[in-house]
């Protein structure tokens, strides 16, 4: 996924081995995001890490992840959410 709210500062993999259990992946299955900003055909999950200054960060995080489901996710609300929470100094995982 890509913020539109900045570059994240690191991009965590949910399974850094391969999720458990899946299917292989179609060479032609390419993640997608529509004019929407839904974004479909995720075949590998991450969290985006943004990180404060070094001299306002104090140890706590938040995370939000996008809504959506099983076919789509859908960020916009996590954006705006993220957005507002940046505003405020604190740094969310989405």
């Amino acid at each position: 996924m890509i913020s539109l709210c900045q570059a994240q500062d690191q991009v965590i993999p949910l399974y850094p081995y391969g999720i458990p259990n899946s299917k292989k992946v179609p060479p032609d299955y390419i993640e997608q995001t529509d004019s929407s900003g839904l974004i479909s055909n995720v075949s590998v999950p991450t969290m985006q890490a943004y990180f404060p200054e070094k001299d306002k960060a104090n140890g706590t995080a938040v995370i939000i992840f996008a809504g959506g489901g099983y076919f789509v996710l859908a960020p916009k609300n996590a954006l705006s959410l993220q957005m507002h929470l940046m505003h405020l100094e604190l740094r969310p995982l989405l």
